[in-house]
């Protein structure tokens, strides 16, 4: 599901969720709202998937935006998400993820028919291309075993 141009990252806190039972979807003896938000972050394009890590000690979102590549927000501070930095890939943007190898941190980009983009970002305010992996078909979704 595609957010258009409004609020795209919530940053939101669970509190007294108990869970759901018999497979249905009403939270178990809870009567309070379970979902607070504590602040957001406005992007210029569709954002189709988001990923949290923290790199450095610093939270961060990894945020999937079609055909915007990806942009970096420092949320270690959720009420006030802050813009770090982007990247356009090739394609789509469509799934990103994290992974720590050797001690550095990249980013793995599924970018559709654009193969997946490996970004190094040692420098998050400057992630660099490291490598692109084409293969045939459109990539969707990633598996990254570190």
């Amino acid at each position: 599901m595609f957010i258009k141009n409004i609020l795209t990252l919530l940053i939101i806190s669970l509190t007294g969720f108990y869970g759901c039972r018999d497979n249905s979807v009403s939270p178990n003896n809870y009567t309070g709202n379970p979902l607070v938000l504590v602040g957001g972050f406005s992007t210029t394009s569709n954002c189709v998937n988001a990923f949290a890590k923290n790199i450095n000690g610093i939270d961060y979102a990894f945020l999937s935006l079609d055909t915007s590549g990806i942009q970096i927000v420092n949320i270690n501070n959720p009420a006030s998400p802050q813009f770090v930095s982007a990247y356009h890939v090739s394609g789509t943007s469509l799934e990103v993820y994290v992974a720590y190898i050797n001690n550095v941190p990249y980013a793995f980009v599924a970018g559709g028919s654009g193969g997946v983009t490996i970004l190094n970002l040692t420098n998050i305010t400057s992630p660099a291309l490291d490598t692109v992996l084409n293969f045939s078909g459109s990539w969707f979704n990633l598996i990254v075993l570190c």
